[in-house]
């Protein structure tokens, strides 16, 4: 488990703001690190990592014994894009990272065999790093990442395109080294986050504006959850008046309609339905998703962008 704390942090691209944040504090075996496209998230981790300085303030991850964790000892970074180099092989970029790491450059010893398996990287050895998918090229750089044997894995956006197997096949490996290895994981999606993440933080514009666990981040971006049985499933024009009268996030699954938001609240919907002629409302208020409160909290944004 590691703690993840800043104060009065301010990080700039030359005059544009991309992170500003008074107070951080949450602590996890896998954070997440979520927001819009441009919220900051990379900007964090590069942070983190000492990739970018800070104008002013702190950004400091520890372990649960206290110790600060330094970027070049203690971590290891997979960026979006996956970091291997274009005209060597994958072969011997593995090997470089060996010597420079355990002293020994062999392919061949068990743990780097095991992780070779498990990240089906061994048929991409004779490769050159231009000849690989952005998919392979992460798989590649988590190989790396493991090699070295972190404490703390910054993860930026691993499970983009990737299919279900894929998803899955990583979700399992998080599980696998948590035991001795904490994440941070920037992500969109929030299906598979809330599923692996026990904590994290929510960025728009460069400031924190949820943090804690899965639960606590919905509850703060959304409120609550309404499922609602009823008719009113093919009401299109119905719904998308209920969804703009009370701000809220609709989101339809058969014959079920979830709205979430504050104004998710029974009296609320009934008195909408009441003055449209509707006596009847069956459902029940529940915990938001993480998947749905985020959705609110864009819907949200983007209604501010066009206004």
């Amino acid at each position: 488990m590691i703690s993840l704390t800043a104060q009065n942090l301010l990080v700039r691209y030359e005059r544009q703001v991309a992170l500003s944040i008074e107070a951080l504090s949450v602590s996890g075996t896998i954070l997440a690190v979520l927001g819009h496209n441009g919220a900051g998230k990379s900007t964090l981790l590069k942070t983190l990592l000492g990739l970018l300085a800070p104008q002013r303030g702190s950004l400091i991850a520890q372990a649960s014994n206290g110790e600060e964790l330094i970027a070049a000892k203690h971590m290891a970074f997979c960026p979006e894009n996956g970091a291997v180099f274009e005209d060597i092989k994958v072969s011997d970029y593995l090997r470089i990272w060996l010597r420079l790491k355990a002293k020994d450059d062999s392919l061949k010893n068990e743990r780097v065999a095991q992780l070779l398996e498990l990240f089906e990287v061994e048929p991409l050895l004779p490769k050159f790093g231009r000849e690989l998918s952005k998919g392979q090229r992460r798989r590649v750089q988590s190989v790396v990442g493991f090699l070295i044997e972190p404490k703390l894995f910054l993860f930026d956006e691993p499970f983009d395109g990737l299919d279900v197997q894929r998803t899955a096949e990583l979700a399992s490996i998080l599980e696998i080294y948590k035991e001795n290895t904490a994440f941070i994981i920037s992500s969109h999606r929030m299906d598979v986050i809330e599923r692996v993440a026990d904590a994290g933080i929510v960025l728009a514009h460069g400031k924190v504006i949820a943090q804690g666990g899965m639960g606590e981040i919905s509850a703060q971006l959304a409120g609550r959850s309404f499922l609602l049985h009823h008719t009113l499933v093919k009401e299109k024009i119905l719904l998308k008046e209920l969804s703009k009268h009370l701000a809220l996030y609709i989101t339809q699954i058969g014959d079920q309609i979830v709205l979430t938001g504050p104004g998710a609240n029974e009296l609320a919907l009934k008195e909408f339905l009441a003055l449209r002629g509707i006596s009847e409302l069956e459902g029940r208020e529940i915990v938001p998703t993480l998947t749905d409160a985020m959705g609110y909290h864009l819907q949200g944004m983007r209604v501010k962008s066009i206004g």
